[in-house]
């Protein structure tokens, strides 16, 4: 999974489900501000004041190149013109954000329906034990009920400024529908194993989320301390605007 994809996560891991289904109620004006904020964004592009986050009904993503092995099954996958949907289809199953005087700490779980992952262009090639695995054109794999678990804490530096302190990410997924044109064996691999090969990835995600999103985050919070984070979230709830 890329990194594009792993920020957005993060940013959208407390919004708000459209359609059939129901949302944590917030418990204090903060989580209201934080939610309101982003029920905002799920309509389209957020505009502010101070940045721009791009809609995440339909993410565009670098090619892919995927390497997996384990079990006697080995694949190499690569794609490109990359593009991932349905971000915009979860459900906050729990929020929870608490201030003090030391941090501002953010945690949720938020449940994904369906994630689906389309590539105009794939090529594939591995092994499942003895029998050769290979396979061209176009791909879509489903992501059916992912769990996300995110808790995200902001400290506060010496009542000068503020920083990510410690992310924690973890997922768990239901179950994998894959479709690769001309795949053949490596479908029915890839739906039965599709789990445990994305679970088996958190190492990567977790690295990939610290490594490019937090330093991003803390060049902006390096300029505010930790009250005037918390009256920009609520300042931004009322005054953000939706491109859709």
């Amino acid at each position: 999974m890329q990194t594009k994809t792993l920020y957005t996560l993060l940013f959208v891991a407390f919004g708000l489900i459209i359609g059939g289904y129901s949302d944590v109620a917030p418990k204090n004006d903060l989580e209201e501000h934080v939610l309101t904020l982003l029920s905002k964004w799920r309509q389209g592009t957020l505009e502010t004041n101070l940045f721009t986050l791009p809609s995440i009904k339909s993410i565009g993503l670098e090619p892919l190149n995927i390497e997996y092995s384990d079990g006697g099954i080995q694949l190499q996958i690569t794609a490109e013109d990359v593009s991932l949907t349905g971000i915009d289809s979860f459900v906050v199953e729990s929020l929870d954000v608490q201030e003090n005087s030391e941090f501002l700490n953010i945690s949720g779980i938020l449940r994904i329906p369906t994630l689906t992952l389309s590539a105009a262009t794939y090529r594939l090639s591995g092994r499942a034990v003895i029998i050769p695995l290979r396979g061209n054109g176009v791909m879509t794999i489903d992501v059916l009920d992912a769990s996300v678990q995110v808790n995200l804490p902001v400290a506060n530096v010496n009542d000068e400024y503020t920083k990510v302190d410690d992310v924690s990410l973890s997922y768990s997924i239901g179950q994998v529908r894959a479709n690769l044109q001309r795949a053949g064996l490596v479908n029915n691999i890839l739906s039965s194993q599709g789990p445990g090969i994305l679970e088996g990835l958190q190492g990567n995600v977790v690295t990939a989320l610290t490594d490019w999103a937090v330093p991003l985050a803390d060049q902006y919070l390096a300029k505010v301390t930790l009250p005037e984070l918390t009256e920009i979230i609520a300042d931004l709830a009322v005054t953000s605007t939706v491109q859709a």
